[in-house]
């Protein structure tokens, strides 16, 4: 799916966040000779569901601490770093931790919420009157 694709799926003024301040982010993740991409946006209750039984009910590691995701109301993304096609968050957490952090500062706004103190590094939400954490 191509940024654009991920960006039409989410609530209108997150999507325009991360439009204007993209290449702040890929800058950075660049900086660090790495590929920034969206991995996943919107996902149905349904998906929720699955990932969420993962590591509890099906077999695998746990995906997920909720039921409840803000994925499911077009209000978070989870980005990945990329090298030569290969998905590198796995390969080298500590550095990618490292530029998940500077890529939150490159997106800051008020409302954008950054999971990585609590161990989820790669899931940025944009927080509404209606969510909370």
């Amino acid at each position: 799916m191509t940024i654009e694709q991920h960006l039409a799926q989410l609530q209108p003024d997150f999507a325009a966040h991360l439009r204007a301040r993209w290449v702040n982010a890929q800058m950075v993740a660049d900086f660090d000779d790495l590929d920034l991409k969206i991995v996943c946006s919107l996902r149905t209750q349904a998906d929720q569901e699955k990932l969420y039984a993962k590591g509890r009910t099906e077999p695998g590691p746990k995906v997920t601490w909720t039921r409840r995701s803000k994925h499911t109301t077009g209000t978070a993304v989870d980005f990945g770093l990329f090298r030569d096609g290969r998905y590198m968050d796995a390969v080298d957490n500590t550095r990618c931790y490292r530029v998940y952090q500077k890529i939150a500062k490159a997106l800051a706004h008020p409302q954008l919420i950054w999971l990585g103190h609590i161990g989820d590094p790669c899931h940025f939400q944009w927080m509404t009157a209606k969510h909370t954490l």
